[in-house]
This record gives C-alpha cells, sequence and structure tokens, in this order.
C-alpha cells in the first residue's frame, strides 16, 4: 500500500510517500505554492515537479507506480493542484485535506487536541479539538498581518538596519547582516528594490538567520524583534483561547510550528510565559516532527491505533526537528 502526505505553503511544498509500515517510500520538496503571493503558474509547477519526483521515487523503490491508497495535504491556495498534479500518473482511492492546524497539531504533539501558533512566512493560531479545526486566529497576509512571522520579523530587521544606518535608531550589527543577507551589492539603498524580486517574501522572510546571529551576539535591537514576535503570538493565542471559552482553570496542550520560532529560544520561552500568564494549567509541548510527517500520524489514527512515538522517531527520524 502506498500513502503520501504533503505539506505546502508561501516559501516550500514538502511531502513524501509512505507504506502501511510508515516505511518511507519517497520524499520531494519544492518553492512555494501559495498563489496568493506567487504566480499561479509557478505555484503549480511546484506541484507538479513535487508530484512528479514522488511517483519516480516510489517507482525506484517498488518497482513500479500502483495506485495510491490514500494522500493526506495541507495546501495554501490550490489544494486541488497537487491531487490534479498525482492523477496526471496514478490514481488515488482516497484523499483528505487537512488544515495547517490540524497538520501541525497531529506532528507536534502526536495527538489530536490541542492549540498550534505557527510562525512561517506568515502567522496564524489554531484550536484543533479531536481532529477537528474549531477556532483560528490570524493569518492576514503580510502587508495588513502575519504579526510574529517570518516575514514580520524580516521586515522589522530591515527597518532596523535602516534606522542604523541613518542614524535615526540605535546601532545594531542587523545592518550589515541585513546587507549580506539580502546579496546587496554597493550599499543598503539597494534594498529599495527587492521587492521587485520573485523571491522576495522568501528574502525577507529569511532573515530570522540574520536576527538569530545577531541575538546570539547580544543585539537588543534584534532580541527587541523576537520579543515583539512571541508577544503577538501569545496574545494571538491567549486571543483565541478566551474567546472559545477556555479558563484559567482549564488544561490545554500547546505547541509551536514553523521556521520562525528558530530564530532564537527566547522566542519560544517567552511565548510560553505569554500563555501560561493567561492560562497556568496549559501545558507546552515540544514539536516533535517537522508539519508534513501530520500525514503520517493521521493514517495511524485511521487505522484505529495509537501513535507510538519510539517507532514513529525510528520511521520518520529524517523529520524530526
Amino acid at each position: 500500500m502506498v500513502f503520501i502526505t504533503a505539506d505546502g505553503g508561501g516559501t516550500k511544498l514538502s511531502a513524501f510517500a509512505f507504506d502501511e509500515k510508515l516505511n518511507i517510500l519517497a520524499s520531494a520538496k519544492s518553492g512555494g505554492v501559495n498563489a496568493l503571493f506567487m504566480d499561479a503558474s509557478d505555484a503549480k509547477k511546484n506541484m507538479e515537479s513535487v508530484a512528479e519526483a514522488l511517483l519516480c521515487g516510489i517507482e525506484k523503490t517498488l518497482g513500479k507506480v500502483a495506485d495510491v491508497d490514500g494522500v493526506y495535504y495541507t495546501i495554501a491556495g490550490n489544494a486541488n493542484g497537487f491531487i490534479d498534479a498525482l492523477e496526471k500518473y496514478v490514481g488515488i482511492r482516497r484523499s483528505e485535506r487537512l488544515s495547517e492546524g490540524q497538520l501541525g497539531i497531529l506532528a507536534g504533539t502526536l495527538g489530536q487536541s490541542g492549540l498550534l501558533a505557527v510562525s512561517g512566512t506568515g502567522s496564524d493560531c489554531f484550536l484543533i479539538e479531536n481532529g477537528k479545526q474549531v477556532g483560528f486566529i490570524g493569518g492576514w497576509g503580510q502587508y495588513f498581518g502575519d504579526e510574529g512571522s517570518g516575514f514580520d520579523m524580516g521586515r522589522k530587521a530591515i527597518n532596523a538596519a535602516i534606522r542604523s544606518y541613518d542614524g535615526r535608531g540605535a546601532k545594531t550589527e542587523l545592518e550589515t547582516l541585513v546587507f549580506k543577507g539580502l546579496g546587496l551589492e554597493k550599499s543598503l539603498w539597494e534594498v529599495c528594490s527587492i521587492h521587485q524580486r520573485p523571491s522576495f517574501r522568501k528574502d525577507v522572510s529569511g532573515l530570522t538567520k540574520e536576527i538569530e546571529t545577531a541575538c546570539g551576539h547580544g543585539d537588543e535591537i534584534a532580541m527587541k524583534i523576537v520579543e515583539y514576535a512571541a508577544d503577538e503570538l501569545a496574545l494571538a493565542a491567549v486571543t483565541m483561547m478566551t474567546d472559545k471559552g477556555y479558563s484559567k482553570d482549564d488544561s490545554f496542550i500547546f505547541t509551536t510550528s514553523g521556521g520562525g520560532w528558530k530564530t532564537s529560544s527566547e522566542m519560544t520561552e517567552r511565548f510560553i510565559a505569554g500563555v501560561n500568564g493567561k492560562f497556568p494549567r496549559a501545558v507546552f509541548k515540544r514539536p516533535v516532527f517537522e508539519p508534513v510527517a501530520g500525514g503520517a500520524i493521521k493514517f495511524i489514527f485511521d487505522s484505529g491505533d495509537i501513535p507510538d512515538e519510539t517507532l514513529l522517531r525510528e520511521k520518520l527520524r529524517s523529520y524530526l526537528l
């Protein structure tokens, strides 16, 4: 039997195929697929390249490409595009579209209930109860929202670099790091045209690496960016849980997802403190796997079994966080 799990957003599409014993048969990655922030034709090409690579990998492993028994997928934008890409080559017996929150909770907690705070290229929070999404907040996009996201932090790093360069703000190592991180050549003024790059969102979001470096050197401005991100995500999480009727006496699991959290360990710790300040009985679980592994966890639940973390860590070790 062959199953596929896929997770696609604004920066990348990650997918892998596995069998009923959770052996990984093939894996593939591409650029982003969210047509809200990129050309729809490029999103389609990325989905098609992953589908083709997966099926070629399955054929190499099994010696043939049979029909796919199940597909679990989270695709921002034209989700059906990924299924269409697969069906150009094989039949699909069953497919299930999961929300980003459902996939993230499955992969992060190995369970089907909890709060998920996402800091990727964008940002949002989800509440999942017994496998169903019952709460959502955020996700307003790079221009008007996505506070605490990788793009938001990158944008603030650029602004801090400009203010440092002008002398209107405190001196920060980000002035040099942003220049190098964006691949500028002569002057920081070149930042004025980076919005014309096809990779604009990815490049700005990628500056979380520069923020991480600055934080490691004790740069106060970089730390303030991280603290702001943590506070905004905690505010979103607390607001959502309060609106859903949760009180300080309620216990629930919460976790995180997305590359933005890798910027600094202080970001996660501050977020935890922010949530626990309102919900002291809430329990934080550090995410176990990358979100794409959530499809394999869903397969286990669909089979009527309970996930065995030790076995999963062995089988899906390539996707451990």
